[in-house]
């Protein structure tokens, strides 16, 4: 049959159209696997820097030794970078191999700073002592809570279930003096993980009620009698050379009660670790803190500091940085602490911090804290 010109015309564009389409479809192909390929090779690209950069990023537990004398004032929080052993290098002094022992501070409000611009009294230790400086201290903690975390006084949850999930499940903490202890879960203080009956979880409190939840899906747990909790702070700052002190306390009218308390958190420490000061309150009725100071000084000897009596000493010297008002300087010699040593009823001011780091720091070279560190670094250059 012989096609009009007209049916010539539209097959022969069909024909034209099949062959455009078919050219685009093959340039669509090509362009999609170039796409794909691109993305294979950005995807390549982005994990040999992320291995990249995790073979060389330059935290504490992958630093050259002398990294290991990095200044430092850390909050006790999740990372464990610090609690890394380096490794070898060669050529290097034996005690250049290891991070200096670590400073602990448990402690309360006058622990931390009331605001980011102010270095903590930990912070100014860290800086003089050359070393890594725990700051485990939470706002408005009182002596129980401290001696809690600590493990002195162990925190004690009453009978509960732990569930097999993450569901958080309410508990009620005691010490094992049955007292109600309240935390303030501001600043983690050494707390978080904490096992309870070998179950790793984190405390919190929603509202008025404190809750355990577990780290990880497990069996479900029957706790039928009160049990201790094991707070991170016992399992990882117990050897650390250590300062307890709490700035103020209602329990501090108690004297020998309050003497008890820190009796057992420095009889926590690990054994053979003797390296500890305590350091009495600084805010308070004065006859109640010259009380429990002569009860801490019969007990520990040279490892108490009266922090309140060399506070005032200190205002009475002549600085060159600042200058207390004769009405300062009038005050501290009358044994109160002055004023301008404080930014407010819980927290010392950036001159509080730095009189306070200095005097601890001063106290552990007299008692020889570092002497080993010094015998160490001799004989390994010796040899």
């Amino acid at each position: 049959m012989k096609l009009s010109d007209g049916k010539k015309a539209a097959l022969r564009r069909n024909r034209e159209n099949t062959i455009e389409r078919g050219r685009k479809n093959r340039h669509m192909m090509k362009f999609d696997k170039v796409v794909a390929v691109s993305l294979v090779l950005i995807g390549v690209a982005m994990t040999l820097v992320i291995v990249i950069k995790a073979v060389t990023r330059e935290d504490v537990s992958d630093a050259v030794p002398e990294n290991y004398y990095k200044v430092m004032a850390n909050y006790e929080n999740e990372t464990d970078d610090v609690d890394a052993e380096p490794g070898k290098v060669e050529g290097m002094p034996v005690s250049m191999m290891k991070e200096p022992t670590p400073v602990s501070c448990w402690g309360d409000s006058f622990t931390l700073t009331a605001d980011e611009g102010t270095t903590s009294y930990a912070g100014i230790l860290a800086g003089e002592l050359n070393r890594t400086v725990y700051n485990i201290a939470a706002d408005r903690d009182s002596l129980l809570g401290v001696a809690g975390r600590e493990g002195g006084i162990p925190l004690m949850v009453t009978p509960f279930i732990i569930p097999e999930d993450k569901t958080p499940a309410e508990i009620v903490l005691n010490n094992e003096n049955g007292n109600k202890t309240w935390l303030d879960l501001s600043k983690n203080a050494g707390l978080n993980p904490c096992e309870i009956c070998g179950v790793e979880g984190m405390i919190s409190r929603m509202g008025d009620k404190m809750y355990f939840t577990r780290s990880a899906s497990g069996e479900r747990t029957m706790v039928m009698e009160t049990q201790p909790v094991t707070t991170r702070g016992m399992n990882l700052r117990l050897s650390d050379i250590t300062v307890f002190f709490v700035g103020s306390d209602d329990m501090f009218a108690d004297t020998e009660a309050t003497v008890k308390v820190y009796r057992a958190m420095v009889d926590n420490l690990d054994e053979g670790n003797d390296k500890y000061i305590v350091m009495g309150p600084v805010r308070g009725d004065l006859a109640v803190m010259q009380a429990l100071e002569t009860a801490l000084a019969a007990e520990f000897g040279d490892h108490f500091v009266n922090i309140r009596q060399k506070l005032c000493e200190d205002a009475e010297k002549p600085h060159d940085s600042f200058t207390l008002t004769d009405a300062d300087i009038k005050l501290a010699k009358t044994g109160v602490i002055p004023e301008s040593y404080f930014a407010s009823e819980e927290y010392f001011s950036s001159l509080g911090t730095y009189a306070t780091g200095m005097i601890a720091a001063d106290s552990m070279r007299s008692l020889g804290f570092f002497d080993d560190e010094k015998i160490e670094e001799t004989t390994a250059e010796a040899q």
